[in-house]
């Protein structure tokens, strides 16, 4: 899934190893479900109004994921897709 360019305090780029894996999700840390849904619309509106969402990516990588997730959290997830879509 693209991301677009990374900014400091803003979801953009995955990183390309686990220690910027790491900074990105301690940007996040301590933040509600509310707030990382709020950032995640925020990020996918941008992607969409600056052509970089990649709607295809982001269903191969929600289904290489999915065998892995509980029942609630595979729902949750087809949940955010559809918001996202």
């Amino acid at each position: 899934m693209a991301f677009g360019k990374f900014e400091r305090g803003k979801m953009k780029e995955p990183p390309a190893d686990m220690n910027g894996f790491a900074d990105l999700a301690g940007q996040y840390e301590g933040k509600s479900e509310a707030e990382l849904m709020r950032e995640l619309r925020r990020v996918t509106d941008e992607q969409k109004k600056d052509g970089s969402f990649d709607a295809e990516g982001m269903r191969r990588t929600a289904e290489s994921i999915m065998p892995m997730l509980t029942p609630e959290q595979a729902e949750k997830l087809r949940r955010i897709m559809d918001m996202l879509g």
